[in-house]
């Protein structure tokens, strides 16, 4: 009989629990908890009974992964509680609503993803203030808007592909110059693809050492790792240590592709597929 987690009130520094056929809402957390992992179960109901209750401003919440479950509602505003999470995995539930502006509180986050949920409307201006993001996946939701042009510059990762973004592919994508995957396939986006792409000088030059494909730090003397996954005819594939993946098929794009393009030479994979 599945275990109901609606009721439990977990104080281990590291709750790991994955694929246990876990039911019922999420559980709650005492601020000793550190790293909290309950992917692939069948855990329903809201966020917000994980982070809004019990929560003190001086919580130890690192590490915060819920993706593959059947969790619903809108992402709660409660992130003000969690300032100290790294990685944020939200990804395959039944979310809907916009990001919380509060997320933008999280001045240590590193990885946001949210991939393949029911989220729609812009990115909000607060993430902005998340400094240190370098992995952004959003992919297979309903966002709109146009594509940020704040967007760090240390960023390594942005996938925005199956959304519904509008507009111009902003400059500003060129200046990031750690930039290995970006994916914008299948949207709405419109205008000429940028000549400045080849300032992406890691798409350039084949000489990113071997970590540099995932985000990895230490907690009480154990080192996690968040992989980067990618989208390969149609399967979710975890790419290590190697990839540079340019993706912009499926989208409006006007005029000719331009010949810049062809000069990073460091691509192992670049789709401009029905790009007009």
């Amino acid at each position: 009989m599945p275990w109901n987690m609606s009721n439990v009130l977990l104080n281990s520094e590291v709750a790991w629990l994955v694929d246990n056929g876990l039911s019922g809402g999420l559980p709650q957390l005492t601020s000793n908890v550190s790293v909290f992992k309950i992917i692939s179960n069948n855990l329903t109901g809201p966020l917000s009974h994980l982070l809004c209750h019990n929560m003190k401003e001086n919580t130890n919440l690192m590490y915060l992964d819920v993706s593959d479950n059947n969790l619903s509602g809108g992402l709660t505003e409660c992130w003000g509680n969690c300032k100290s999470l790294i990685p944020i995995s939200l990804g395959r539930n039944n979310l809907t609503g916009m990001i919380a502006h509060s997320m933008g509180s999280l001045s240590n986050l590193m990885s946001l993803d949210i991939y393949d949920t029911k989220l729609h409307g812009e990115i909000p201006m607060s993430l902005k203030n998340c400094q240190k993001l370098v992995i952004v996946n959003l992919g297979k939701n309903k966002f709109s808007g146009i594509i940020p042009n704040w967007i760090g510059k240390d960023m390594k990762v942005l996938q925005l592909r199956s959304n519904e973004f509008s507009g111009d592919i902003p400059l500003q994508i060129c200046q990031l110059s750690s930039l290995f995957v970006l994916d914008l396939s299948n949207n709405r986006l419109t205008g000429k693809i940028p000549q400045c792409l080849p300032n992406i000088t890691s798409m350039t030059f084949n000489n990113v050492t071997l970590n540099e494909f995932d985000i990895s730090y230490n907690v009480f003397g154990v080192t996690f790792i968040t992989p980067i996954t990618l989208l390969s005819k149609g399967n979710d594939l975890d790419y290590y240590k190697y990839m540079h993946v340019i993706d912009l098929s499926n989208n409006h794009f006007s005029g000719r592709i331009p010949s810049e393009v062809f000069r990073l030479t460091a691509l192992k994979s670049l789709n401009l597929y029905k790009i007009n």
